[in-house]
């Protein structure tokens, strides 16, 4: 396999995993201020986001155990009251999005100190 070949795909595969462990994980600590962080990606202009978290109710694993569940609903609404439903995908996708962009730069330096050293001649 080439070293560049090696290089953008150990990039991509680390800037990948970064981002879903960190958006994921952020999303779920803190998920109002990340929501907030990509609200041009998810609303509209001239909209403002906003996040509700409701309808908790217990929810049984396969292990049995149970544990409460809780929707979250994002919406963007504008001046007029007119409100755009169902961004809870979006929004989820543009935080593991922003995080993927966060990380490739790191992970591409990263991944060059790599092949150099395994393939000095590139």
């Amino acid at each position: 396999m080439k070293p560049v070949i090696l290089l953008v795909l150990i990039s991509v595969l680390f800037a990948f995993i970064a981002a879903t462990t960190f958006g994921g994980v952020g999303a779920a600590v803190a998920p109002e201020f990340h929501f907030r962080l990509v609200k041009p990606l998810i609303c509209p202009r001239e909209t403002q986001l906003e996040y509700k978290e409701g309808n908790t109710f217990p929810y049984m694993n396969t292990k049995g155990y149970v544990t409460n569940r809780t929707d979250v609903f994002i919406s963007c609404v504008a001046k007029d009251g007119t409100r755009y439903e169902g961004k809870a995908f979006r929004g989820l996708a543009a935080v593991i999005g922003f995080f993927f962009l966060v990380f490739l730069a790191p992970a591409f330096l990263l991944s060059r100190l790599i092949v150099k050293r395994r393939f000095p001649e590139y």
